[in-house]
């Protein structure tokens, strides 16, 4: 817990290394491609490896004590 306290439940890269990808444009536009860009961003999103990867991350926390509701 810090000193705000939350505490930090998981670290997510948000779009993971699909950024990267040159026609990543084009890809989302069409529903199979943002479809695959979706799963694929999914099952990546809480690889620890993928945090520095990812152009953005997200932090999930909770306030209070652990356990605590």
């Amino acid at each position: 817990m810090d000193e705000a306290g939350f505490t930090l439940e998981k670290m997510l890269a948000v779009e993971g290394p699909m950024w990267m990808l040159q026609d990543i444009d084009q890809q989302w536009e069409d529903s199979a491609g943002r479809e695959r860009i979706l799963r694929f961003s999914r099952r990546i999103e809480d690889e620890p490896s993928m945090l520095g990867v990812s152009a953005h991350i997200m932090a999930i926390a909770r306030k209070g004590r652990p356990n605590a509701r």
